[in-house]
């Protein structure tokens, strides 16, 4: 579990003893009482160097919690180390250092205890509005030193751990999306919510499956679980994508991503998800909240990408010929999205983040939903508007 270095511990253990000699044989030769006292004061200090040195200095056990055990961006959060030694030999001065690096925390990365006979010793370090993101932990250096620092003892002890910070999830207003596809001069409506009153068949439970999906009827019969399929309605897929350009609101585009699917699963939606960009990803369906945490541990740790006309990538992607309105996040627009958009024949609506938001406009299939990075609670109502 830990490891220490040798090399410094000998060359400071023989100086120090070099150093006693010399005040034991200056005693001897000088006498008086200045010298065998300097020569007695010396020995404790001298003796505990010399027993740092050599005792073992070891760990029964290191442990890493954090709280709370969820955390999203902006959050507080307190990280506990303990410390559990294997023996009670007086340690002075301890130096405890973690090696976590984080680009856009700067985290406490050391303390300095007075360990005395204690086998158990606590260093709390408190983290104020985290990031979003992924941070490793992997190991501490604990550093003990005699009292006028001629020894040292260095230990380092391993505990991989990791912490992800989820996007924030902000609460916005449900409202039902209708996607409405001109054939000829009419159109045509469909939902986006799965009819769960019409029940087809029955088939067995897979986990992830609602637990107002599950057949009681049977179970009590078979005392097997089994989950109701339902009649689907002729469109009930909803897709959202989000563009994974580098933009000034960058993070606040993955925060309204992920309260959007939290929206729409929490309200029983069928809804597909995807990200367009070199970290390209699909999630084919989210019906479930193990599934919808999937996602959530993917927007934890996506990062945004210099890559421009990402939004490209759909006109190739075969889910997308299969859907009938696509909801797209983006920070940027432009003519150029404007043109492609509409030569891809589908029914979209950009969500487009600005500090200053225009007028939504709508074009042909094509409505652009300017909404701001602090207030997302309406999207889905201006969203809806037709």
């Amino acid at each position: 579990m830990s490891s220490v270095s040798n090399a410094s511990r000998k060359k400071y253990l023989l100086a120090v003893l070099l150093f006693y000699v010399v005040s034991f044989c200056f005693a001897m030769f000088q006498g008086g009482f200045v010298s065998w006292f300097i020569f007695f004061v010396m020995t404790p200090f001298v003796l505990y160097a010399y027993l740092l040195a050599v005792v073992p200095l070891t760990f029964q056990q290191v442990t890493r919690t954090w709280s709370p055990s969820k955390i999203e961006a902006g959050d507080d959060m307190t990280i506990t180390v303990t410390f559990e030694r294997k023996n009670r030999f007086p340690l002075l001065f301890m130096l405890v250092e973690d090696d976590i690096v984080h680009a856009k925390n700067a985290l406490p990365r050391r303390t300095l205890f007075v360990g005395g006979f204690k086998k158990y010793f606590t260093w709390e370090m408190p983290v104020k509005e985290l990031a979003r993101g992924e941070y490793p932990f992997q190991t501490f250096t604990v550093t003990c030193y005699d009292f006028f620092g001629w020894i040292a003892r260095t230990v380092t002890v391993q505990v991989p751990q990791q912490c992800l910070v989820y996007p924030k999830v902000e609460q916005i207003r449900h409202a039902t999306l209708q996607a409405q596809f001109e054939r000829g001069t009419k159109a045509s409506p469909y939902a986006l919510v799965k009819d769960t009153s019409m029940v087809t068949s029955v088939r067995n439970y897979q986990p992830g499956d609602r637990m107002s999906w599950i057949h009681w009827k049977s179970f009590a019969k078979t005392e097997q679980l089994r989950t109701k399929s339902f009649e689907d309605s002729q469109s009930q897929d909803l897709f959202i994508t989000m563009d994974l350009q580098a933009g000034e609101y960058f993070e606040q585009s993955v925060s309204l991503t992920a309260s959007l699917l939290q929206t729409f699963v929490k309200h029983q939606s069928d809804v597909m998800f995807m990200t367009i960009g070199a970290q390209r990803r699909l999630f084919p369906l989210l019906q479930s909240s193990t599934q919808v945490e999937d996602v959530m541990r993917y927007l934890a740790i996506v990062q945004p990408e210099t890559m421009s006309s990402a939004y490209r990538q759909l006109s190739h992607e075969s889910v997308v010929q299969q859907v009938h309105a696509l909801v797209y996040i983006t920070t940027v627009f432009d003519e150029q999205m404007l043109q492609f958009f509409k030569l891809l024949n589908k029914q979209v609506t950009c969500v487009v983040i600005q500090r200053e938001p225009q007028q939504t406009k709508v074009l042909q299939q094509i409505r652009v939903v300017y909404v701001q990075p602090t207030n997302f609670e309406r999207v889905l109502m201006e969203v809806a508007k037709r």
